[in-house]
């Protein structure tokens, strides 16, 4: 289907001085070498790539405390959606989040799990708000499309300032432990219960952080809940991508889902597995963290 135009925080926002967590805790990944992607349930290996930059990534999966701030300091309507198009699913009885007086608050859940029910466009919305928080040009337009530091439209990953979600080649580098990597199937260990959330363990999402980290100290990037990516999804694309910081900016009906969440089994939470969403639809089972370039 044909996506349309949908804006995205840009340049309304008041500076508040509320504290983000989210900008305390971003972890450097330094770039590196590691075969990309694999067939799910296959043992198929996807095409060598080279990351050549340093980037940084949260730790910690964006919480329902940080959206709600995020919410709070935005123009965004109390259904959850800015000029038509939907940030996050108020409407589902799935969401946490709901909008009480004047204000978004917590319906229900923990301030502490990640959020859910946000569009790929409302992820993108929350990067450009924490890169107008620190005087960072954004790295969205409104059409999700990438930016430089001069507000152009950019293929280039390395030329972007700003908060964004991570390239799918980046999750999951970071997901395999970068150049600490030690081969783990999942984000941190051969045993998913160390972890990650998943179907055996979990029947809803949990606080972040509760179970152990990766070799570079991230969480839940094996279940909890899946998250958006920025490229454009191709089946594919694991096979023949660019063999430097790879991008799939490729315009397709989906972008790519990493990670596996609370709902799914083992399988769905390697770090080798890749599926992918609609940008405007949500899910109960789809959040997402933040990345950033890291400039010299």
């Amino acid at each position: 289907m044909e996506i349309k135009p949908s804006p995205i925080v840009t340049g309304f926002i008041a500076l508040s001085q509320l504290i983000i967590l989210t900008l305390a805790t971003m972890i450097t990944v330094s770039g590196g070498s590691f075969n990309f992607g694999s067939i799910p349930y296959k043992t198929v290996k996807g095409a060598p790539v080279t990351l050549t930059y340093d980037y940084s990534i949260g730790q910690f999966e964006v919480t329902n405390e940080e959206y709600i701030a995020f919410l709070n300091d935005a123009e965004v309507l109390p259904d959850g959606s800015f000029n038509g198009t939907e940030w996050i699913d108020m409407d589902d009885e799935d969401c946490e989040i709901g909008f009480s007086g004047t204000h978004f608050v917590l319906n229900t859940g923990s301030e502490k799990a990640p959020v859910i029910e946000v569009t790929w466009f409302g992820a993108a919305a929350f990067c450009n708000w924490l890169s107008l928080k620190e005087s960072l040009n954004p790295a969205y337009d409104s059409n999700g499309n990438l930016l430089d530091m001069e507000g152009k439209i950019t293929s280039d990953i390395t030329k972007v300032e700003g908060y964004r979600l991570p390239t799918e080649a980046e999750w999951e580098f970071a997901a395999r432990g970068g150049n600490k990597s030690n081969g783990f199937m999942y984000a941190g260990s051969n045993k998913i219960e160390k972890v990650g959330w998943y179907r055996y363990n979990a029947d809803w999402t949990h606080d972040v952080g509760e179970l152990s980290g990766n070799e570079l100290s991230i969480h839940d990037m094996s279940g909890n809940v899946s998250e958006w990516c920025h490229d454009w999804f191709a089946e594919d694309y694991f096979e023949t991508p660019q063999a430097h910081n790879p991008v799939n900016l490729t315009t397709s009906s989906l972008r790519v889902v990493r990670g596996g969440n609370w709902f799914q089994d083992q399988s769905y939470c390697r770090v080798t597995h890749r599926t992918a969403n609609d940008p405007i639809d949500s899910h109960y089972t789809i959040g997402f963290r933040v990345a950033k370039t890291e400039f010299k």
